[in-house]
């Protein structure tokens, strides 16, 4: 055995013995009325921890279920209009077919008309983004 995985077995086997430990020692101790106040909050924070985790896993399988198939291909989409939904006028570069085979599209907007222009542009150089 490595030593590293021998200390792992020390430390693992001193934990252990402290677990047993503490609960002999809770085990000396008499029950009063604080004791089962406090295993009656523990269980009830036990089961509220369970009601929330079923609920979040049900509410996850509702929003999977009711998700479009990422494995087929999207459909083509809305046609791109003169203004987009915010109603700034959208300008389009060079064929609008060309923007839905792109592999990288730029937009830019200008500040002072807010008109939005897309363009076709080349996939950046990893050594020109860093």
């Amino acid at each position: 055995m490595k030593a590293r995985r021998i200390g792992q077995v020390i430390v693992a086997l001193l934990a252990w013995a402290l677990f047993g430990y503490h609960w002999y020692l809770v085990t000396q101790r008499r029950f009063g009325s604080s004791t089962f106040e406090a295993l009656q909050l523990l269980l009830t924070l036990v089961l509220v921890i369970w009601a929330m985790t079923t609920l979040w896993v049900h509410h996850n399988r509702w929003h999977f279920a009711n998700r479009p198939d990422r494995r087929v291909r999207r459909s083509s989409g809305v046609e791109m209009g003169e203004h987009d939904a915010l109603g700034h006028r959208v300008l389009v570069e060079g064929p609008a077919s060309s923007i839905k085979d792109a592999g990288y599209l730029v937009v830019d907007i200008d500040p002072a008309t807010r008109e939005k222009t897309f363009r076709v542009a080349e996939v950046p150089d990893e050594e020109a983004v860093a």
